[in-house]
């Protein structure tokens, strides 16, 4: 890497200096650091698109749509990668064509639209191949994968165990990982568990030699099953691995696998109490899971819409290509023809195009209110019957009954607040943000709805400090200050730690205006998580005591600042803390 950082910072051969970044890219790319790895890519397409290289254009948008699906956007990977199929087709490259076509594969697999993966795949000639492993590798993997996801496990391990047999099996490469890891999820369905033993034991050592953090937590979950019969202590030791590095790289529904196959552990050890215990996590980790998906569920629409016009746009430039011998009067009447019908429907398409408007709108605000209801108010009241049912039949200790109503208080609030700021969101949608601009004393209100949250603060031992002068006044519409306040308290609180202090405090800028900040000493925010914060399906983390929420208030905290004419943000730094601030008029 130092080598090739001094390429780009003293060659004077720009090809030289584009092939540097690019071989970056693919180096920060095996190491799933897919930020740099795109940031070094752009470099190297900038300088291919000024030198007009069209070729290493196309290894530009490969190598795109490689990193995007990686990153799991598969959608926007497989419009990178039919840019490339065009190409291919275009110049007859089958070089370039079999690397797309195996990766559109994968990009289809993960979409679940096996008949696509399929058709990709079906444009490749094993035989044609030759001695490029790599790809061989691919398409064995990839093989293998579909038909698993079908149900067909035994051609499934046929194709995988090929494509095993094509690597130095102590070789600590990504794609053997991967594939030894799959052998291992087919041997299982097979009820073959000695040779899926076998198969994630050499992953194991293989994942141990490189930097695979994600495929260690899934290997760790394959020899958790394996031994769950047999060995169930081992079995427990490895779920919790497992688990660990799960949570760490936040991989949700692995989280939830482990914590499910715990829970039938300790169940068939006859320790009902730690069985439910793990059954709870694991309820908790689906509800992420869900809701992880309902919010997916839009942009992945809208992202097969692309793919589907990508390929629409393929298939057009074949058909033009296939009849460029028609008359071109026949185009012309063809336009005028279409030229006169919209000018017939002008008008009318005016007024429906308004009134569609409207009901899209509306049908969005319908179809996330259900949403939310379905995975962020269903599950946790359905949960709070449960347990009061069994309470009711003195199924717990007096102590587990102390803690239990001690836990479902804590959800019902949560659950109601979550209501509130989904009643308030809908009704701002539907109705559009009224502001009534009033003066008030800053601290007076800040006090007002700090005194709301004194149970919170109490049952995590949180102190708060407000250094705010008491004859600050400010302009703003007290109920959406009092929202916004209440719901940066309502954050910083459920994302700090038992025992720490957060301070609010407020500084005068620019002599009309007043920055008021809410600082704590928490988890911090990820930098992937920073860019949703504020959009209407942000993605959600827990609390430090295990705390949910819908993720919607800080977006209608956003919509009510700039109805205001105010500025929100934040700082943070992962692990060290968060300070939200709001800027307003004095």
């Amino acid at each position: 890497m130092d080598s090739l950082l001094l390429v780009t910072k003293t060659n004077s051969d720009k090809k030289n200096v584009a092939e540097a970044y690019a071989q970056l890219s693919s180096i920060y790319t095996n190491r799933a650091n897919y930020d740099s790895a795109t940031l070094f890519l752009n470099k190297s397409f900038e300088i291919y698109n000024t030198l007009k290289e069209e070729r290493k254009i196309i290894d530009c948008y490969l190598q795109f749509g490689i990193i995007e699906s990686y990153r799991g956007d598969y959608p926007h990977s497989a419009n990178y990668l039919l840019r490339c199929l065009l190409y291919a087709e275009k110049y007859k490259d089958t070089t370039v064509l079999y690397a797309v076509c195996i990766n559109l594969t994968s990009v289809y697999s993960a979409l679940e639209e096996y008949n696509k993966a399929n058709y990709y795949l079906s444009k490749i000639n094993l035989n044609d191949l030759g001695k490029d492993i790599n790809l061989k590798v691919n398409y064995l993997g990839n093989k293998g994968q579909i038909e698993f996801e079908l149900g067909n496990y035994s051609l499934a391990l046929k194709n995988l165990e090929e494509g095993i047999s094509l690597f130095d099996i102590n070789t600590p490469d990504l794609n053997l990982i991967q594939l030894l890891i799959l052998t291992g999820d087919c041997a299982v369905k097979l009820n073959e568990n000695s040779k899926a033993n076998q198969h994630y034991s050499n992953a194991l050592s293989l994942a141990k030699m490189g930097i695979f953090p994600v495929q260690l937590a899934h290997i760790y979950y394959g020899l958790a099953k394996v031994n769950k019969l047999n060995d169930p202590g081992l079995s427990l030791s490895f779920a919790k691995k497992s688990i660990g590095l799960a949570v760490k790289y936040e991989v949700l529904d692995l989280i939830a696998d482990n914590h499910k196959l715990m829970s039938d552990v300790y169940a068939a050890q006859g320790n009902d109490k730690l069985a439910l215990s793990e059954y709870k996590l694991y309820d908790v980790a689906m509800d992420s899971v869900y809701s992880m998906d309902a919010k997916e569920s839009i942009s992945l629409l809208e992202a097969n819409y692309e793919v589907a016009k990508s390929t629409n746009e393929l298939e057009k430039l074949t058909l033009i290509n296939e009849k460029n011998n028609l008359e071109k009067s026949t185009y012309l009447l063809i336009a005028i023809a279409t030229f006169l019908v919209v000018i017939i429907l002008i008008y009318s398409l005016r007024k429906r195009n308004a009134l569609n408007i409207k009901l899209n709108k509306s049908n969005n605000v319908k179809d996330k209110l259900l949403s939310i209801i379905a995975h962020d108010l269903k599950s946790p009241l359905h949960n709070i019957i449960t347990v009061l049912n069994e309470i009711d039949q003195n199924t717990f200790t007096k102590e587990d009954q102390t803690k239990i109503i001690k836990d479902l208080t804590s959800q019902t609030d949560v659950t109601l607040e979550t209501l509130e700021n989904l009643l308030k969101w809908g009704q701002a949608q539907l109705k559009g943000v009224n502001v009534n601009v009033l003066n008030f004393e800053l601290k007076h209100e800040v006090d007002k709805n700090v005194d709301l949250f004194q149970a919170q603060l109490f049952s995590k031992q949180i102190s708060i400090e407000i250094n705010i002068p008491s004859d600050l006044t400010v302009k703003y519409d007290k109920d959406h200050f009092d929202f916004i306040i209440r719901n940066l308290l309502a954050n910083a609180i459920k994302f700090s730690y038992s025992g720490s202090k957060i301070i609010i405090d407020a500084e005068t800028i620019e002599d009309s205006k007043v920055k008021l900040n809410i600082r704590d000493n928490g988890i911090g925010i990820p930098y992937t998580y920073s860019d949703t914060i504020f959009q209407p399906s942000p993605k959600v983390r827990l609390g430090t005591n295990n705390e949910k929420g819908s993720g919607l208030a800080l977006s209608l905290c956003k919509e009510f600042s700039e109805a205001n004419g105010s500025v929100i943000g934040f700082d943070s730094k992962e692990s060290q803390g968060t300070c939200f601030y709001l800027i307003i008029k004095k």
